[in-house]
């Protein structure tokens, strides 16, 4: 009813307290509460069907600033429920977060998805920009999933100052991106110690799908075992500068390049293989002014199949034992 009563393009403004959702919407709107700690919007507990605590509908934009989404108290069983759910159409849109709080259920009830951004219904997809500016979002599944058709123009994601998280035991990628959907990061956390899989996965190859890149700056990638697996297609490129990554325990390989790939001022100390190259000629991979740090293991850090690598003025700490 809030939200019914706000004019077109106008400005919600929420007190301290707490709100209940779900929440949708189809036009232009500003939501501002008075802190991530004062506002709280719940969403209740799922039943025959997926929860959204907030859905963005059409092509639209909207801003939400200074509150938090909190999960439900119990997950739904065998679906799927999420804390911003995105579904454009056929005309650009934006959708920002910003110094917005995201909290999954309690740990190990069921698919929470942190930021869901659902393929457009119609092909070719709009150019969908989604923000996210000094936000935390944890999930029970994967905390931000950018999906898109494999033509037309894909999906933006800007991220700043950010920190995704799964919880314990989480079996979907901390991301999961389509290959036509651009990513750029800064001062950015993703916390994947709990998970069992990537922390990354710029999904999939596709002689159809229009080029995508993705730039992290300054971020720090926090991992089980598997780091991050870049897109397959051909035109496509991932630059990792001034990031640091760390595993908890071994891996194959941190990075494992599809693609074209620049690493940049990095730290990565992991326990296994650090950089992977693959893909055919498909894997052209550059690494430049990165330190090595490989612990306990005996897997290459840098192992080279097909494809083409550069490294230049790196060092490499192989640790006692290591090969």
């Amino acid at each position: 009813q809030l939200i019914d009563n706000t004019p077109t393009g106008g400005t919600l403004t929420l007190d301290p307290g707490i709100y209940a959702g779900p929440v949708n919407i189809t036009r232009p709107i500003v939501i501002r509460g008075a802190g991530r700690t004062a506002t709280r919007i719940t969403t209740p507990d799922p039943t025959t069907v997926d929860v959204k605590a907030f859905q963005v509908s059409g092509d639209v934009d909207v801003t939400i600033t200074d509150v938090t989404i909190e999960g439900p108290a119990v997950a739904k069983t065998g679906g799927y429920s999420y804390g911003v759910y995105v579904l454009g159409t056929t005309v650009a849109g934006s959708v920002t977060l910003n110094r917005v709080d995201i909290t999954a259920p309690p740990s190990g009830q069921g698919f929470w998805r942190g930021v869901y951004v659902a393929a457009g219904t119609t092909t070719p997809a709009a150019v969908h920009t989604v923000t996210l500016d000094d936000c935390t979002a944890t999930s029970a599944n994967s905390t931000l999933n950018v999906f898109t058709e494999y033509t037309g123009n894909g999906r933006s994601v800007v991220m700043r100052d950010t920190t995704l998280r799964v919880q314990p035991g989480a079996t979907g990628h901390l991301m999961y991106v389509h290959p036509n959907v651009s990513i750029v990061a800064s001062g950015c956390t993703f916390d994947y110690t709990n998970g069992q899989s990537y922390c990354l996965q710029h999904f999939g190859a596709s002689t159809t799908v229009a080029a995508r890149t993705a730039r992290f700056t300054d971020c720090t990638f926090s991992c089980v075992a598997l780091g991050v697996l870049t897109s397959g297609h051909a035109d496509a490129s991932t630059t990792f500068a001034g990031c640091s990554f760390s595993s908890a325990r071994a891996s194959s390989s941190m990075i494992s390049a599809r693609s074209s790939v620049v690493v940049s001022g990095c730290d990565v100390d992991v326990m296994g293989g650090a950089v992977g190259v693959n893909g055919a000629d498909q894997g052209h991979v550059t690494i430049t002014g990165t330190r090595f740090r490989v612990r306990d293991n005996s897997a290459a850090v840098v192992a080279t199949g097909a494809g083409h690598t550069l490294v230049s003025g790196c060092s490499f700490d192989l640790g006692a034992g290591n090969t």
